[in-house]
């Protein structure tokens, strides 16, 4: 896959890598980024070969939230449609057909907490930060941090991010659930990697089915996410691929639609 000027794109076998590449500004989101991502993500999650993909930053940040300087200068009109473009990024992330995984290499604030969130597994470096300053500076989260955040950390802690504005280092992050593993800042590619093989590894409808289920059960009761896990397994079953699945565990044999990529056994 080709880079773009703001976005670098690759591949290894069936993890894509997705790079924010504005380190002189730590990666601030700008249109230009933000109209990058928001072309690739579908082109990337339409590829079949690719099974997993991964989030990260260039130098030394995540994405230090949305370009400060376009957004001041910006008539309400075009305010208003740059917020809805990375509100669009949110909806992108949230129904991608395949696991997406935040690799925090280092300050992730405002935008870029939020596409953190909107992520499945959020990894961290020890160089990490995490926060939503807008409150400091008059404003307020704009991209779904208001239901995503909750749903990770709970009502308390999100208050406290959001009307405080204080940034959480990586091991505070970790232990209120915003971050799902912390590690060295030189492992952090290798260990996001490592998860997308073992990501790769499970059948993908049953993926996509499983975060359905998930989504779902956030929004219903018990009863209703029983009955739609029955209607799920049936859809697994009637696919064909959980039956390999079964024969090939059964033969103590990778299943057939197991196609692991070159190196993954050194990124174990």
């Amino acid at each position: 896959m080709a880079d773009r000027d703001s976005l670098d794109v690759r591949t290894d076998g069936p993890v894509a890598v997705l790079t924010f590449r504005r380190p002189e500004v730590l990666n601030a989101l700008d249109q230009e980024l933000l109209t990058s991502l928001l072309g690739t993500l579908p082109a990337v999650t339409a590829d079949g070969s690719v099974r997993a993909i991964v989030l990260t930053g260039a130098g030394r940040a995540f994405m230090a939230g949305a370009d400060v300087r376009s957004m001041a200068a910006a008539p309400l009109p075009e305010f208003r449609h740059f917020v809805e473009d990375i509100q669009q990024l949110t909806r992108v992330i949230q129904a991608s057909p395949i696991p997406v995984i935040a690799a925090v290499n280092g300050v992730a604030v405002g935008a870029g907490c939020e596409i953190a969130c909107a992520c499945d597994i959020r990894i961290a470096s020890h160089a990490a930060m995490f926060g939503f300053p807008e409150a400091r500076i008059g404003l307020v989260v704009t991209s779904g941090a208001s239901w995503l955040l909750p749903r990770l950390v709970g009502r308390g802690w999100a208050r406290r991010m959001l009307f405080t504005g204080d940034l959480l280092e990586a091991a505070e992050a970790h232990r209120i659930g915003l971050a799902d593993q912390v590690c060295e800042p030189d492992e952090l590619l290798a260990a996001a990697m490592a998860l997308g093989y073992r990501l790769a590894g499970s059948e993908p409808l049953a993926v996509r089915l499983s975060r359905s289920l998930l989504d779902a059960a956030e929004e219903e009761s018990l009863e209703s996410a029983l009955r739609h896990e029955v209607e799920a397994i049936l859809s697994c079953l009637s696919g064909g691929q959980a039956r390999e699945g079964l024969r090939a565990f059964l033969e103590k044999r990778q299943p057939g639609y197991r196609t692991p990529a070159a190196g993954e056994e050194a990124l174990r």
